[in-house]
């Protein structure tokens, strides 16, 4: 499907005005929003103590927290960078961000079939991180992280850089019989994003998490691991026909609401971003929220 996207786009076969918008967006702002690449760190701003990292930003460090466009730019999941570098500082993790210096990872371009434009924010990238002496980066979006693992190796050399998306960095941060998890007496289940699961085979390390955050209910849907059907927001498909990202988000949140959970937990910003509003196009009392955000609050469940 990719190579048949890229052949699609060198010829100027039939390419979606979103497709060609974003294309825009990305290699001039260097971000699918189209914002102004200087207002990356917005996300912090009403952050009461912003983490050491965060503002100011550490020139050296060990790991770099690789954000994404999604978490940066769109404010219903700010509260997803906002949560884990506040997980971070409290693991006492020397991580930095990198602000402005942070590119868009390249992968929406990938997945519109314009492979051939992501060779420049590839090797920015990287070159950024590797100023800064990161060893590992990590990330929150799924699609980054594919990015980085998958693609990145294709352009520039790699190597001495671990890459881990955060629920993998959960696992060694919160080892079975950690006691800084606090209880959360909630029921909830889990949505695989297509990007970490399928793509990737994250699949248990999310719900190694969940199994250590005292007093949660887990609760699996019939459909998941690598069952699980998309959210309804990947491979670009909220910008090339959004009616149909829609009604895959609704008939997600329809499979969520079948195991009686309250909320939904992901791995992944946009697939919070886009189960909230199937939630609230379906009308169902369900709330999608990320597990770094549900991390931090088993965190302060703890300290309270």
């Amino acid at each position: 499907m990719i190579l048949l996207k890229e052949y699609a786009t060198r010829q100027g076969i039939n390419v979606p005005a979103g497709m060609a918008m974003l294309k825009e967006m990305v290699t001039r702002k260097y971000n699918i929003s189209g914002d102004n690449n200087a207002t990356r760190q917005i996300w912090s701003e009403n952050l009461a103590h912003p983490p050491m990292g965060v503002r100011p930003r550490r020139r050296r460090a060990e790991t770099v927290y690789f954000i994404g466009c999604v978490g940066s730019f769109y404010p219903r999941v700010y509260s997803i960078p906002q949560s884990l570098v506040q997980v971070l500082e409290r693991k006492d993790v020397e991580f930095t961000t990198m602000g402005e210096d942070e590119w868009c990872c390249g992968y929406p371009l990938y997945v519109a079939g314009m492979r051939d434009q992501m060779a420049e924010l590839v090797r920015h990238n990287v070159q950024q991180v590797r100023q800064i002496g990161a060893k590992r980066v990590i990330f929150s979006c799924p699609s980054c992280y594919y990015a980085w693992a998958h693609l990145y190796p294709e352009v520039t050399d790699m190597r001495g850089i671990q890459l881990q998306h955060a629920v993998e960095f959960f696992t060694d941060l919160f080892p079975a019989g950690d006691v800084s998890l606090g209880p959360v007496e909630e029921v909830v289940t889990y949505h695989d994003p297509c990007d970490l699961g399928r793509k990737s085979g994250v699949f248990d390390a999310p719900r190694e998490i969940l199994a250590r955050i005292p007093g949660l209910e887990f609760r699996e849907m019939a459909a998941s691991r690598e069952n699980a059907l998309c959210c309804g927001g990947g491979g670009d498909v909220e910008i090339s026909d959004p009616s149909v990202s829609r009604e895959v988000a609704v008939r997600r949140i329809g499979q969520v609401q079948a195991t009686g959970a309250r909320y939904v937990i992901s791995a992944c910003q946009q697939c919070v971003r886009t189960l909230q509003e199937g939630a609230r196009r379906g009308k169902v009392r369900v709330r999608a929220m990320d597990i770094a955000q549900l991390v931090w609050k088993s965190i302060e469940a703890k300290s309270s």
